[in-house]
């Protein structure tokens, strides 16, 4: 896709030279995730141990009952390629939220690590289960109680505290250009700051263990899970002795320590190659989407002083035709008059005189009182893009007043900054065209597509 000879992006701009190739913003904060969470060997073991749990429970209706035995109310996730809150999901359904083990809760925190590691220690010494259900349910068990396996857990759940409200945000509706690019600077700097952390992800690892241990010795099977114990320390590994060459006089300084070791092998890896990614994936585009944030209807209160000098120099560049300086001055003149075109209503010029009382003429960006309705065919929201352009067309301004700025909200229509409801089409489509409607005609397909998709805009009570 983004190959510099072969890739579609090359092929498009040999075709349409100011051609802009601009990347789904959900789907790159995903991309981000996936880098983190192979980087390492122990990154992909442990994400791969939250799938092994899920797999090995829902293989067997029985072992699925020995868990619900244990816990009937939480269901383990799965991991999933084309689910971005996947590994977030999975992570806190099992090790809890970072903030239970960090801050003071007066709630218990809701997580099924102890109730799984029950159910997987009964499953490994029941007779109920064939000597290979009892292996695997014992070797699962062991990972979760690896010691380092919860200091990655509580890791990534520091990351995940950060990128899960942003990849939320980024799959809404309507996203404002500026903010979204704001959130993800914010995000890259609170990263930053997890790298100074590692005290306290070990804090939060060594809590969690705690906490476990006292649900094990309040059980009233704690003669049969005395033999479950979990690890608080890494475990010191035999340093490999390395051979002088012949003449050699300088000696490695090697970590000794378990503890540095992890931080600077595993947790600063993880967090780094999540910021690096997060830089080389976003900067991008930042000067574009900075210039049409401009042309953003709830942007306007905060440009109609003055527009910043450097504004508009991407967009003119990409295109050509633009000329800078009359754009900036229809687009000045566009706020001053936009609350006036897109409020004032038939009534109101007949019960006002303009010229009598100034201050009454149309309105203003101070109105707190204005009623902020969800746009679709019926309603106009007056505060999206697309209610700009409307404007401009319905009232024929782009002939000769706007014409400029008639290109801009043109060319600002077809650039996405996320794909999300396209690929929500296909879950649509995945969910209807099913085995039992494979003989669905093509036109009864599209029209169930359709009532799905666009369901904010059916008049349902006329159907």
């Amino acid at each position: 896709m983004s190959g510099v000879y072969n890739g579609l992006t090359a092929k498009l701009s040999a075709i349409v030279p100011t051609h802009i190739h601009t990347w789904c913003y959900a789907h790159v904060l995903n991309l981000v995730l996936s880098d983190a969470a192979q980087v390492l060997p122990s990154t992909i073991s442990f994400f791969g141990l939250l799938q092994e749990a899920q797999v090995f429970l829902n293989e067997s209706l029985k072992r699925q009952q020995k868990y619900k035995e244990e816990n009937p109310a939480f269901k383990l996730g799965a991991i999933g390629a084309t689910r971005w809150r996947s590994r977030s999901d999975a992570c806190v359904k099992i090790f809890g939220r970072i903030d239970n083990w960090v801050l003071e809760q007066s709630q218990p925190p809701k997580y099924v690590f102890y109730e799984l590691a029950v159910a997987l220690h009964s499953m490994s010494l029941s007779n109920e289960f064939n000597a290979k259900v009892r292996a695997e349910a014992s070797g699962i068990l062991g990972k979760f109680l690896n010691f380092e396996t919860i200091v990655i857990a509580m890791t990534f759940l520091q990351i995940f505290k950060i990128t899960t409200p942003l990849s939320d945000y980024l799959q809404t509706k309507n996203l404002d250009y500026a903010q979204a690019w704001r959130l993800v600077e914010s995000a890259v700097i609170r990263l930053i700051a997890i790298r100074d952390k590692f005290d306290e992800t070990l804090t939060a690892a060594k809590t969690f263990i705690l906490k476990f241990k006292e649900k094990v010795d309040a059980s009233n099977e704690q003669d049969t899970l005395n033999n479950m114990t979990i690890e608080n320390d890494f475990k010191k590994k035999r340093l490999k002795k390395v051979n002088k060459m012949p003449g050699e006089i300088c000696d490695d300084e090697r970590i000794e320590s378990p503890e540095s070791s992890f931080r600077v092998n595993v947790f600063n890896c993880i967090v780094d190659t999540v910021i690096q990614t997060m830089k080389n994936r976003f900067v991008k585009q930042k000067s574009l989407y900075l210039d049409l944030a401009l042309f953003d209807p709830k942007r306007f209160p905060q440009t109609i002083e003055k527009l910043p000098e450097n504004a508009f120099d991407k967009i003119c560049e990409l295109v050509a035709s633009l000329d800078k300086d009359k754009l900036r001055e229809e687009m000045a003149s566009f706020i001053n008059v936009w609350p006036t075109i897109s409020r004032k209503t038939i009534e109101q010029d007949y019960t006002t005189d303009v010229f009598e009382n100034p201050d009454t003429y149309g309105g203003d960006y101070d109105n707190d009182d204005t009623e902020f309705l969800e746009c679709n065919v019926k309603n106009k929201c007056n505060t999206c893009i697309k209610c700009a352009f409307d404007v401009i067309v319905e009232y024929n301004m782009y002939s000769l007043q706007y014409t400029e700025l008639y290109k801009v909200y043109k060319y600002l229509l077809t650039i996405p900054l996320t794909q999300v409801t396209c690929e929500r089409v296909f879950s649509k489509l995945k969910l209807l065209k099913t085995r039992l409607r494979a003989t669905m005609s093509n036109e009864t397909l599209e029209a169930f597509i359709l009532m799905h998709t666009e369901r904010d805009n059916i008049e349902w009570h006329r159907i």
